[in-house]
This record gives C-alpha cells, structure tokens and sequence, in this order.
C-alpha cells in the first residue's frame, strides 16, 4: 500500500470517528454538568467557578464557531455549539443563580459580585506559584507599600500576611503600625526596591512583584496619591530591570551650590553623584529616577534645605537632555 492510498483510508476512518466525537463531548458535557447540577445550591460550589475563565473560554468556543460556519465543518461546529451550552450553564451556576441569596437578585448584579469576590481571590495561586529568592525581602517592600500612605488597611495586612505564611516569613507590624502620613518614606521604599533587584531575580519574578505591588495598592477599593507616586516609580524600576537595554525615559534631579558652604553640605549627601558640567556650570546629580513626579518629590526636599535645584530629562552624561518645569509639591521623601 502506497503512501497516498494510507493517507486515503486514514482520512476515510477519522472521518467517521468525527461522528463519534459528537456523542463523545455530549458525554463528557453531561459528566461535568451532572456534578455541578446536583450542587448548584451551595455557594462555596458557585464561587469555585470562575466567571472571568469561562467567559474567556465563550471567546475562543464563538471564535471557532465562526471558523466552522466559514468553512462549513459541521461536526465540529456541534461540538462547538455543545460546549458552549457547557460554559455558559457554569457562568449561570458561578453567578449563584440558584443559591438562596442570589434568588432575589438580577443576573448582572450576581455577575458582578462573583467577578469582585474573584479580583480579590485572584492572587491566591499566585502565592503557591511565585517561589522568590529574596522573599524576606519582598515582604519588607510589600510591608512598605501597605503603609506608604500613613493608613494601614486591615485588608492590606492580610493580603502582606498571607504571602508571610505561605513563604513561611515572622510577620509583625509593630514597627508600622504607630506611623502617620507625616512619616511616610518614599526613599527607604526605593532603596528597598533597588536592593531587591541587586540580587539578579528572574525577570520573570521581577515582573510577578509588580503584579503583587499593583494587587496591593488595590486591596483596600482606593488608590492613594502616595500609592499612585510610588508605584510608577517601583514599577519604572522593574521594567528598566526586565528590560535591560531598552530606552526608558529617565528623570534626575540637578543641585547647583551657589557658594562653598552648599557645596560642602552637598557632598554630605549620600546618593549625591559626582560634579557634572551642565549648561550654564555645574551640578550635582541624584537619580536615575523613573517618573518625574518621583523627581518631583525629590526637587522639592531639597529645595526646603535652600538649595537651587532642577529637575531633568534624559541623560547629563550624554549632554542629551533638558530641563523640566517643576510644580512643586507640599510632601517630601524624607530619608
């Protein structure tokens, strides 16, 4: 028997198993169903079920209907139209229906509970699958962010807290929980962060941090102008991390001495670079920094030392970059 006379028969035979892959996934739909069906009633069941996959999964079943009807393959267009029975009834049993609480309420209402009770669960495996090297270190910085501004959430302590226990951590908040708003440190966070990176995580586990950074600030409904800060600058320094070698925008803060005096208490700063020709004399530059309400922050600290600062755009060293406005803000980041 030839090649082509073996493809010839194979496609005869797989052309009648299409037949039975019909009864097949009505089966294996039923199967699924029955279990859930008999449990449809019980709310720990309905919030097993996540509305966010299955809706996702309606997606790709709708893609492929379209695909079949183009090119008229009807079988798998059953089985298409079978499984898409299979997610949307789960949508139904996810969205407690038919539990008693639900009874009373709309659909969109149920949907809309069951997705926020999902936003708030959605890290759980995340904690069984981020496996960090530095976890001590992690939850120093998730400690931090929790209290950067002066408000420490009970919804934020448990979210810290659980990622403590399932890394095994001591957790205590003795020394945050006494801080107020006044006491909020921007740079410690920073230095923080930056002494995390220096230890060369995976990228990958890099990136999964500012996904735990972006759930947390998010724990308690509400997003804080001290969050917002600094979270953009957190998350510019993990991108610059996991992308090494791209351009980023980059922001730092020029000081200018106006006398010997500050230029000797200049250098008493310790993250103070060297002396750098700028246009019109010379500079002392702070950063990288990776958002310029973050340059901002820093500008104006050290204007309330009477210090002439500036704050830039781009590289001094490379001499291309520019000097930008400043608005001026009340809070500092205090070292």
């Amino acid at each position: 028997m030839s090649l082509e006379e073996f493809l010839l028969h194979a496609k005869e035979i797989f052309k009648y198993l299409g037949f039975l892959s019909i009864p097949f996934t009505m089966i294996n739909v039923y199967l699924t169903l029955n279990k859930l069906w008999n449990r449809r009633h019980q709310k720990a069941v309905a919030e097993s079920i996540s509305i966010t996959g299955r809706m996702i999964a309606i997606v790709g079943v709708l893609v492929f209907i379209v695909n079949f009807i183009l090119n008229g393959v009807w079988l798998s267009l059953i089985n298409m139209f079978v499984l898409l029975i299979l997610e949307t009834v789960q949508i139904l049993i996810g969205a407690g229906v038919w539990v008693d609480s639900g009874k009373k309420r709309s659909f969109w209402d149920l949907i809309r509970q069951s997705l926020q009770l999902e936003r708030k669960e959605s890290a759980d495996l995340a904690k069984f699958l981020f496996k960090p090297t530095n976890a001590e270190e992690i939850i120093v910085i998730l400690k931090q962010v929790a209290m950067i501004d002066g408000v420490l959430d009970d919804r934020e302590k448990k979210f810290v807290r659980s990622f403590a226990d399932n890394w095994k951590i001591k957790l205590s908040w003795d020394n945050f929980s006494s801080k107020t708003a006044e006491d909020v440190n921007y740079n410690a966070l920073r230095q923080s962060m930056m002494r995390y990176l220096e230890t060369t995580p995976p990228p990958e586990q890099a990136s999964q941090l500012g996904d735990l950074l972006n759930l947390l600030v998010k724990a308690d409904n509400e997003v804080s102008e001290d969050e917002e800060l600094i979270l953009e600058e957190l998350m510019g320094l993990i991108n610059n991390y996991v992308d090494r070698g791209s351009e980023r925008i980059q922001y730092s803060v020029a000081i200018l001495p106006q006398n010997t005096e500050q230029e000797e208490s200049i250098r008493n700063i310790s993250d103070v670079g060297q002396k750098n020709k700028i246009s019109g004399g010379y500079a002392y530059i702070l950063g990288p920094f990776y958002s310029v309400k973050y340059a901002e922050i820093m500008c104006e600290k050290y204007r309330q030392q009477n210090l002439m600062v500036l704050a830039v755009q781009g590289n001094i060293q490379s001499g291309n970059y520019k000097f930008i406005n400043t608005n001026g803000k009340k809070k500092v980041a205090t070292v």
